[in-house]
């Protein structure tokens, strides 16, 4: 399990760093950061690197600090990958006939309509020690882990987003077989009682009197 200390470093060594605008623009520190290994990424404008040394996180936190940009440095195993959705469907087979199952809603869904969702937000493990606490005691060492990610509809994915708190454990519960044909279970058998209850209502709301 990989852990992480004040620079961001894990048992692999591995540190992301990234530097982006902040009172002034990396525009004019262009040349000094492509020199030292730093690569811009136009999607998110601002530039990342790789390194195994706390010492040079350290140099590049206060080059940022002393030029105005904004610093992150960040355990590895908390970037998004690349294939989190093809771990997510090698671990998990429909959860209902040919259906899976949104953790947070229930609604049915077919594959291509299925959006795999980070439950433990990338950003949150990023920036947010709880987050990282709680990935430590569930022994989730990296953030694309097939057990940080859960089946979810569009809809619920673009609510959550970055959210914690009762997403969580929607997110966790949800992904379980045993909740999911619980929920469905006591839902019939509530729309049971409840027809039963107005077809009694109905029934004696519908008796005529006899003189």
């Amino acid at each position: 399990m990989n852990s992480t200390n004040g620079t961001g470093k894990n048992e692999s060594g591995k540190i992301h760093m990234i530097i982006s605008d902040g009172e002034t623009r990396t525009y004019y520190c262009r040349s000094e950061l492509y020199n030292k290994g730093f690569r811009f990424i136009r999607k998110d404008e601002k530039w990342h690197r790789d390194t195994t040394d706390p010492l040079f996180v350290e140099k590049y936190r206060d080059y940022a600090k002393r030029n105005g940009l904004a610093f992150v440095a960040y355990d590895s195993t908390r970037t998004r990958g690349n294939s989190y959705r093809d771990t997510f469907f090698e671990a998990n087979e429909p959860m209902i006939g040919k259906y899976y199952v949104c953790a947070y809603c229930f609604k049915l869904l077919k594959k291509n309509d299925v959006t795999v969702d980070h439950i433990i937000s990338v950003n949150k493990s990023q920036k947010n020690r709880m987050a990282n606490w709680l990935m430590d005691r569930m022994e989730i060492s990296n953030v694309n882990d097939e057990r940080n990610l859960c089946c979810a509809c569009r809809e619920c994915n673009s609510r959550k987003g970055s959210k914690a708190g009762l997403w969580l454990l929607r997110g966790f519960l949800g992904k379980k077989k045993q909740v999911i044909w619980g929920v469905y279970i006591g839902t019939i058998a509530m729309l049971i009682v409840l027809v039963g209850t107005v077809i009694q209502i109905l029934s004696k709301g519908g008796r005529v009197k006899s003189l």
